[in-house]
């Protein structure tokens, strides 16, 4: 199976993610309609000065590519952390903190970005409104129209269109009762 590549639009995008996060692509899978999702691995790197420590956060993200190369949702997800002691900085100060003040949480992963307006609109949506629009209806004037027309407002009922009275949307009458 030949490995899948980006499309031409599609590769600046992705370059410039992976130059802004500092990431690498790790795979990239090919959806329909020539929509590709780029699987990237990135870190960050969190320093704690009290603790002369330093915390890297691997995380991997989904970026799901339009055909075009725009980005349609970003999915963060945090893969592992790994700690260093930083030996080569020098602190002019001494660790003479609290132990509620030295530990300290890790960064909550970026939020997953969603772009709705990029996704494919639903084909139901546009059709439905145009079967609801209104049909201009006419009055009966002339021929068995008009005859079940009469009928009905000699019962009391309401006036009809001819398309209902013909298509039989009404009560039925019978033209040989009167």
């Amino acid at each position: 199976m030949p490995k899948t590549k980006l499309l031409r639009p599609q590769q600046p995008t992705v370059e410039a993610w992976c130059s802004q996060h500092n990431g690498r692509v790790i795979q990239i899978i090919d959806r329909s309609c020539r929509y590709r999702e780029a699987i990237i691995d990135w870190y960050k790197d969190v320093l704690y000065p009290h603790l002369k420590q330093k915390a890297i956060i691997y995380y991997e993200t989904s970026l799901e590519l339009t055909p075009t190369g725009k980005i349609r949702r970003e999915i963060h997800e945090q893969k592992g952390v790994r700690y260093i002691t930083v030996e080569e900085f020098a602190f002019d100060t001494q660790l003479v903190l609290p132990l509620g003040e030295i530990v300290q949480q890790l960064p909550p992963p970026p939020k997953d970005v969603i772009r709705a307006y990029l996704f494919p609109k639903d084909k139901s949506e546009r059709t439905a409104g145009k079967k609801d629009k209104l049909k201009q209806q006419t009055l009966p004037l002339d021929g068995v129209a008009a005859q079940l027309h009469q009928i009905g407002l000699s019962k009391g009922r309401n006036t009809e269109s001819v398309e209902s009275l013909l298509a039989g949307k009404v009560d039925h009458y019978s033209l040989d009762q009167g």
